[in-house]
C-alpha cells in the first residue's frame, strides 16, 4: 500500500524516464542539488579576499572552480578568454591551468563562501552530453545562492532553466560570444535580489520543504 514517488535532480532525467519507460506509473518530481547554509554572502569577506588578491573596487573578478580533474569540466577553456578580455580570473582547483594572468589557488571547501563573495561572475562550461544535460551541479547551486552571475554554454538543463528564469547569467554557445561589453553591462547592484531569488530555489530550506511535502503526502 505504499505510495511510491520518484524524485530526481533535473527535469531532463524525468523526461528520459517518461520517454524510455512510458509504463512507469509513479509520480515524478524534481529536487535540485542543495547549496548548504554556509553559502551566505559576506561583504566583509568580499573586501578581505579582494584586498588579498590585490583587486581594486572596479575590477570584475571571474571565478572558475573545480573539485577535481573530471573530463566534463571545461572551465579552463574560458579562463584564458576572460583574461584576454581584461577580466581578473581566479582559478580554484588542485591542478594549475598554467594560464598567464590567471590567479591559481586551491582552498578548503569551507573557504568557498568567502571566495564566492569576492567573485562577480562564474563559469560553468561542460561538454554537451546527456550526463551533463541531466546533471544538477552543486557548484551551480552555490554560485546562484551567492549571487554570482554565471557564464554557461547551454549544456546543463538545470543551469539553462534557472538562468532564464532568474536572469542571472549569460547563455552562449561559443566562447567568442563572451564579450567585454556584455560583462561590463551587468548590473551587479541587483546581487541581493539575485541571492534572495536563488535561495527560494536552491537553499536547504526551499528543497527541504519540497522533500517534506513529498514525505508528508
Amino acid at each position: 500500500n505504499l505510495n511510491i514517488y520518484i524524485t530526481s535532480v533535473s527535469e531532463a532525467i524525468n523526461k528520459y524516464i517518461i520517454s524510455n519507460y512510458p509504463k512507469c506509473k509513479y509520480p515524478l518530481f524534481v529536487n535540485y542539488n542543495i547549496a548548504g547554509n554556509q553559502f551566505d554572502f559576506s561583504s566583509l569577506e568580499r573586501m578581505r579576499i579582494r584586498e588579498e588578491l590585490g583587486l581594486i573596487p572596479t575590477d570584475i573578478l571571474a571565478i572558475c572552480s573545480s573539485g577535481g580533474s573530471a573530463m566534463w569540466q571545461k572551465d579552463y577553456l574560458v579562463a584564458k578568454h576572460l583574461v584576454d578580455l581584461g577580466i581578473k580570473v581566479l582559478f580554484l582547483a588542485k591542478k594549475d591551468p598554467h594560464i598567464s594572468g590567471c590567479i591559481h589557488r586551491f582552498v578548503p571547501f569551507q573557504d568557498m563562501p568567502s571566495y564566492l563573495s569576492a567573485a562577480d561572475i562564474s563559469v560553468l562550461w561542460r561538454e554537451n552530453t546527456f550526463m551533463n544535460n541531466s546533471a544538477s551541479p552543486s557548484k551551480f547551486s552555490e554560485f546562484a545562492v551567492m549571487g554570482v552571475y554565471c557564464i554557461h554554454n547551454n549544456s546543463v538543463e538545470v543551469a539553462i532553466n534557472n538562468i532564464n528564469k532568474l536572469g542571472v547569467g549569460l547563455l552562449v554557445n561559443d566562447i567568442e560570444e563572451i564579450t567585454i561589453d556584455k560583462l561590463q553591462n551587468i548590473d551587479f547592484s541587483k546581487r541581493a535580489e539575485w541571492i534572495n531569488d536563488a535561495k527560494n530555489v536552491f537553499s536547504v530550506d526551499a528543497i527541504g520543504r519540497s522533500y517534506m511535502q513529498l514525505y508528508n503526502s
